[in-house]
């Protein structure tokens, strides 16, 4: 499975992750091996997932007796 969205363009193709929103714009003419955009890729934080956090709030929870 990819982990990023793909936009032909003139001369570019962009590629944004689908973890982050990142997104780098490299060059057609060039050939990028799998490992290439790999390496691109970790370099540019492609794959970290954004962290979060769930908060909940005492008052919302149901409490069981």
């Amino acid at each position: 499975m990819r982990n990023y969205i793909t936009y032909e363009s003139t001369g570019h193709t962009i590629f944004v992750s689908l973890f982050n929103g990142n997104q780098i714009i490299l060059p057609n003419n060039t050939n990028y091996t799998n490992k290439d955009l790999k390496r691109i890729f970790q370099k540019n934080n492609m794959d970290m997932k954004i962290p979060t956090q769930e908060i909940y709030k005492r008052k919302y929870l149901k409490q069981s007796t």
